[in-house]
């Protein structure tokens, strides 16, 4: 997902995979991204920037072992995770030259 000012990518699990401003001439990437673990040889994938490990009622999720339901507008994307009774939602929008993100839990248990 492209602005004028910023460039955001996300992988397959939604997690933030790049983070760049375009007009910086070195392409700094802001984020850890999955190619760098690799050549460095550290191959922990759930370190990205959006897994999570959350504990509830001393039960643990972690994001890496559900699949999310990604779904993606102009502004940005949205990550839904559903564990349990719980859902969790990542929301990334692009606003300006910044980048917005939101996480919400729902308990969906009634």
């Amino acid at each position: 997902m492209k602005k004028p000012q910023v460039s955001i990518v996300h992988n397959h699990r939604g997690a933030l995979t790049q983070l760049t401003f375009n007009d910086d001439p070195s392409r700094m990437n802001w984020v850890v991204s999955p190619d760098y673990l690799k050549q460095v040889g550290y191959d922990d994938q759930d370190k990205l920037f959006g897994e999570f490990t959350l504990t509830v009622a001393n039960h643990q999720y972690q994001s890496m072992a559900v699949t999310p339901v990604i779904s993606e507008d102009d502004y940005g994307y949205t990550v839904t995770y559903h564990l349990d009774q719980l859902q969790l939602r990542e929301n990334y929008r692009l606003v300006g030259n910044h980048l917005l993100w939101t996480i919400t839990l729902t308990n969906q248990a009634g």
